[in-house]
């Protein structure tokens, strides 16, 4: 699975574009599932991933490690 097939599948199911810098809840939760999907499906980077949206490293690392113990 490629990290832009993921993109499109969780694009489709959430019903909005998670790309740009846009801080609204629903967006940033939305990369948060893109990020953690893409970290566990591909062998990928943190910086890898990031750029994909042409975000940084440590945004990727945030969203992971912040909003996933929300979730639970």
């Amino acid at each position: 699975m490629t990290s832009e097939n993921i993109k499109k599948l969780v694009e489709r199911e959430l019903g909005y574009n998670i790309d740009g810098k846009t801080r609204a809840r629903q967006v940033v939760y939305g990369r948060a599932i893109y990020f953690k999907i893409c970290k566990d499906r591909t062998s990928l980077s943190l910086q890898e991933i990031g750029e994909t949206l042409n975000l940084h490293h440590a945004t990727v690392l945030h969203s992971i490690r912040n909003i996933f113990p929300a979730f639970e």
